[in-house]
């Protein structure tokens, strides 16, 4: 009997206009949003390079550098960059590199990409910085094949976007098995940015990347063997998928494992499960888990505190981020 009450409860919100439980909350969001989003993942960030030198290192370095050793250059100029076994000094970084990039070194020249881009230790130039990822993907390194590819593709600082470009450089790195590329291009392929749409491809690039462990293309993937697109509809294995990307405290995908235990989709029925995963999303920020964990705490159903309090507490925060399923039902149970 609770559990059927409970179920009405979210049939009466359903009603209301609230969200179709279940549902991927990718689904909510259109392709110009989700276009954004590749572009805020995927800028040139100073990460691929960091490492650790000891003074020693330092000291061999600067004695192989002196002598126009490429490599040398490059991992000083790193150190430099990173204050790793030195003083951090951008001034001393950009000289070092620039020195190694110009010897062909294809790491410095990607470091220097990257510092270019992001106005350190130089003043801030995209077309400098496209121009040393451009070389460094003509040597056939990976992370310039991806670097640049992800410039064609989101058109960041100015830069002129190149649907055609970007799918070339990132299909080179994808199939080199570069992790980030895989995912852009499962995207590339499931909204249809200057290809032809199709889910089967963008399963199968998704697939390359989760297996790898990249959290949001195995959230991507729960979602498309959730809506059965590109792959036969399989809830077992949407819930597989959502829970590996949940372990990685990805809030949408603990969201929809939360919501798969509520429901009992692809997984036996556990309420206290779902209150539990729908309450990590909602600790996160995550504005439609905030409502689905305000609707749980006004049911009455075993696993679930009732809670008016914390109800209205949650569907507040969900509303104050704009959702209008929270604001339609704090207007029905009575907004304070």
């Amino acid at each position: 009997m609770k559990t059927r009450h409970y179920l009405a409860i979210f049939f009466v919100i359903i009603l209301l206009g609230s969200v179709l439980i279940y549902t991927s909350y990718a689904r909510r969001l259109n392709e110009a949003r989700e276009k954004k989003a590749i572009a805020i993942y995927f800028q040139p960030e100073l990460k691929p390079f960091t490492r650790n030198y000891t003074r020693k290192d330092i000291l061999k370095y600067r004695k192989e550098a002196a002598s126009g050793n490429a490599s040398a250059e490059f991992n000083l100029g790193n150190a430099y960059l990173h204050g790793r076994g030195v003083g951090k000094s951008y001034s001393m970084a950009a000289y070092w590199l620039k020195k190694a990039a110009h010897q062909g070194n294809p790491f410095a020249e990607i470091e220097l990409g990257f510092i270019y881009f992001n106005g350190i230790g130089v003043k801030k130039d995209i077309s400098e910085s496209v121009y040393w990822f451009r070389k460094a993907a003509h040597q056939d390194n990976t992370l310039g094949e991806f670097e640049l590819g992800s410039l064609y593709l989101t058109g960041v600082g100015g830069f002129p976007q190149n649907y055609s470009k970007a799918f070339y450089w990132l299909n080179k790195a994808a199939n080199k098995g570069n992790v980030l590329a895989q995912f852009i291009l499962g995207s590339i392929y499931r909204i249809g940015m200057g290809v032809k749409r199709n889910y089967t491809l963008a399963a199968y690039w998704y697939q390359k990347s989760s297996s790898k462990g990249y959290v949001l293309a195995q959230y991507s993937l729960g979602n498309l063997y959730n809506k059965g697109h590109g792959v036969k509809k399989n809830y077992p294995l949407a819930v597989y998928w959502y829970r590996r990307a949940a372990h990685q405290r990805y809030a949408k995908a603990q969201l929809m494992l939360g919501l798969a235990y509520v429901f009992g989709y692809g997984v036996k029925q556990n309420l206290a499960k779902g209150f539990f995963w729908v309450k990590k999303a909602a600790i996160q920020g995550n504005a439609s888990a905030e409502f689905e964990l305000g609707a749980l705490y006004c049911s009455d159903c075993q696993g679930v505190p009732k809670s008016r309090s914390k109800a209205l507490y949650w569907l507040h925060k969900s509303a104050a981020q704009g959702n209008s399923d929270a604001k339609r039902l704090l207007n029905k149970i009575g907004n304070p």
